[in-house]
């Protein structure tokens, strides 16, 4: 990270080199960079011969002349984060590692091809210290259709690990991977579209506070496929070429609260702006561009592919973002935003990934509870309601399904 350090300005991949290895002596072995983009970086792989003696060798960029900074290692033979249903750490230092059945060569992605209905639908998310929020998420998108999650750990401190494990329990499959880099969300989502294409044919990139909803598509209109792969259905009839499904988000305010709402985001927060600002994305993973450059909300896609702008009344994501104020301040310091680095230095102050009123103080804006709020929407408050709402064995208090 810091090699491309413009939006929009990337360094040709011809100016760089990957050297794996310490970099000087018989041991290193160097590759040419294919593709420069963001803070993604592609390397060839060393020769066959190589590859099995250079297994967990550190791996970084030439650049002028100069070895970069890196906390990367080479692991042609790593396995697919999603081979298990409950991950297990990679090893001690923290590799960043490719399986060479997914990404073997250039050629094998160019010739990667199929039919866009058939394999599993995932989600893929990046978190940090957002446990509590997790069982309502999980439970709502694997009603919707998702059929394995994967957790980008960005060092959390909290009970994610208790949290996964309750997951599992009721059969929602889901992993953990460790990544331990602030500041690094494209990154890890590049390295997510790698790591678990063998596995998932279409992902799911949101937030654990943003939750699609396809009204259109929701049961019992059509019990005979889930919601997700209505959508991912009817983009194709529009479009049979579509490698990206995008759907506009609707940002909700603190809605009145002060903390944490006990029945979940979706029950507390239910006013939002009107303004539909920024989108989220179902991504083809075989769709992807060989560069894996993306923006978090979309990536760029390989040619021949195109990408999907759905309506409102199909489908839209809910982003409970400005919460309660003891909520929100949490992400003062430590967001994972590419072009807010630091909230605190009063730099960037007219960014979109800044709050507005908010500035570069950690102070409350006057009248937060009530900010951010031009439309009542309980739509999805409603419909949680009519489908996860059960009895307390115990006491026999209604209940939602992840409070119990």
């Amino acid at each position: 990270k810091g090699v491309n350090s413009k939006q929009g300005k990337n360094v040709d991949p011809a100016d760089l080199a990957c050297v794996f290895g310490s970099g000087s002596g018989s041991g290193s072995v160097t590759t040419r960079v294919t593709h420069s983009a963001q803070e993604v970086f592609r390397c060839e792989h060393p020769a066959e011969e190589m590859r099995e003696a250079l297994d967990g060798a550190p791996v970084t960029l030439r650049w002028a002349g100069k070895l970069m900074d890196s906390v990367a290692y080479y692991g042609p033979n790593y396995h697919p984060i999603l081979a298990k249903k409950h991950h297990e750490p990679p090893p001690s230092q923290m590799a960043v590692r490719i399986d060479k059945t997914n990404v073997s060569s250039i050629r094998d992605e160019e010739e990667m091809s199929g039919d866009g209905d058939s394999g599993m639908v995932c989600a893929c998310t990046m978190v940090y210290n957002v446990a509590k929020f997790v069982k309502e998420w999980g439970v709502y998108h694997a009603h919707l259709g998702v059929d394995k999650f994967v957790f980008y750990d960005n060092n959390s401190e909290d009970e994610l690990e208790e949290a996964l494990g309750w997951l599992s329990g009721r059969d929602i499959g889901s992993a953990r991977y460790p990544w331990p880099w602030p500041k690094t969300q494209e990154a890890g989502l590049s390295h997510c579209v790698v790591s678990t294409r063998s596995i998932c044919k279409w992902m799911l990139f949101t937030d654990v506070d943003e939750f699609l909803y396809a009204p259109r598509f929701l049961p019992p209109t059509n019990g005979r496929e889930s919601p997700l792969r209505q959508v991912i259905a009817g983009s194709r009839a529009l479009d049979p070429n579509v490698g990206q499904i995008s759907m506009n988000c609707r940002d909700f305010g603190p809605s009145g609260l002060v903390s944490h709402p006990a029945g979940g985001v979706t029950q507390g927060y239910t006013c939002r702006v009107k303004l539909e600002q920024r989108h989220k994305s179902i991504v083809r993973l075989d769709a992807v561009g060989l560069d894996l450059h993306n923006v978090v909300h979309h990536f760029n896609l390989r040619p021949g592919f195109r990408t999907i702008r759905l309506s409102g009344s199909l489908a839209v994501v809910n982003h409970y973002k400005f919460q309660a104020w003891l909520e929100f301040r949490k992400k003062f310091h430590r967001r994972v935003s590419a072009y807010v680095v630091d909230w605190t230095e009063h730099k960037n102050m007219g960014s979109k990934d800044r709050t507005p009123g908010l500035g570069s103080k950690e102070v409350k804006p006057p009248n937060w509870e009530t900010s951010f709020c031009e439309v009542v929407d309980t739509s999805l408050r409603n419909y949680t309601r009519q489908v996860f709402t059960t009895t307390s064995v115990s006491n026999g208090t209604p209940l939602l399904a992840w409070q119990l």
